[in-house]
């Protein structure tokens, strides 16, 4: 497997991209964090396709199943809502104390999740914002946020060193998983829903047979260095994930071996996989598209 960078779509001087999320066809990946704004571009062309501009900070974002709405999360704890084609403001929902570090739309649609720095994960109905519920998940900052692919359970990583599961049905416990020495800085969930992968600062990737409670691979491949963010690939047979250094490196899930590692731009804490696999994007200083093949 090869990848290549193939495009940049802002400067250093536009401040850091904190995550990415990519539209539900592939065509355009919008940018939490540059200039206060959630920025979107076209990956063909390289055209600036969305820009929704935000009172300070945004950490995060997330693009609906739908395509229609990209929701975003700020550092004073606001979650809000707005057309992914104009950028126009259509909700916002004040409930977090602290930063919101993470979100995640539902499969389904329905649901918005959102993980913040006061300990707790709160869940939105996903199309005005609505409060659905609050749940007091970690002692400690809440990092990531990932959704099975049936909707049915939430995961949630914190800086208690925990990874937590969160049945929809009364968003009670479903278990909680303790093997990381460090703060978990990322969890998502495998397209099957079979496993569930986190990344930790203690400079391992843990993945989860969750039927078995067992692992299926423990990657410590990182040099010593804290993992910040790690994504599946749409069909599931490879994991990609960056470190501090930052390297990124692609994971074959079935031999759990290395099959490709390439040398992210400084400063680069994030990445996304696009919907057809073509694509990963890193995010830090600059935001970059990188393609996939082999």
């Amino acid at each position: 497997m090869l990848i290549r960078r193939v495009a940049t779509f802002t400067k250093s001087d536009s401040g850091i991209g904190f995550a990415s999320a990519w539209s539900p066809t592939g065509g355009e990946v919008a940018v939490a964090g540059f200039d206060d704004c959630v920025r979107g571009w076209n990956v063909a062309t390289g055209q600036p396709t969305l820009t929704a501009h935000h009172a300070g900070t945004v950490p995060c974002v997330s693009w609906s199943p739908d395509g229609r709405t990209v929701a975003s999360g700020t550092s004073a704890g606001s979650v809000q809502l707005f057309a992914a084609g104009s950028g126009q403001s259509i909700a916002r929902a004040a409930g977090h104390t602290d930063e919101v570090r993470s979100l995640a739309h539902s499969p389904s649609g329905a649901y918005l999740a959102s993980a913040a720095n006061d300990g707790t994960v709160r869940v939105w109905w996903a199309a005005d914002l609505a409060p659905v519920a609050t749940i007091t998940a970690h002692a400690g900052l809440v990092r990531s946020v990932s959704w099975s692919p049936d909707s049915a359970s939430l995961a949630s990583g914190g800086h208690d060193n925990t990874l937590r599961v969160w049945n929809a049905d009364g968003w009670t416990a479903n278990g909680g998983l303790a093997d990381h020495r460090s703060w978990i800085a990322a969890v998502a969930y495998s397209p099957d829903g079979r496993h569930l992968a986190s990344a930790s600062g203690d400079g391992t990737v843990r993945v989860w047979n969750l039927a078995a409670a067992r692992y299926a691979h423990v990657f410590d491949d990182f040099d010593g260095w804290g993992v910040s963010d790690l994504a599946y690939s749409p069909d599931g047979r490879h994991l990609a994930t960056i470190d501090m250094n930052p390297t990124m490196r692609v994971f074959e899930m079935v031999t759990g071996t290395v099959v490709a590692t390439a040398n992210a731009s400084y400063g680069s804490t994030a990445l996304s996989w696009s919907p057809d696999g073509r694509f990963l994007c890193s995010t830090g200083f600059e935001a970059d598209i990188w393609s996939v093949t082999g």
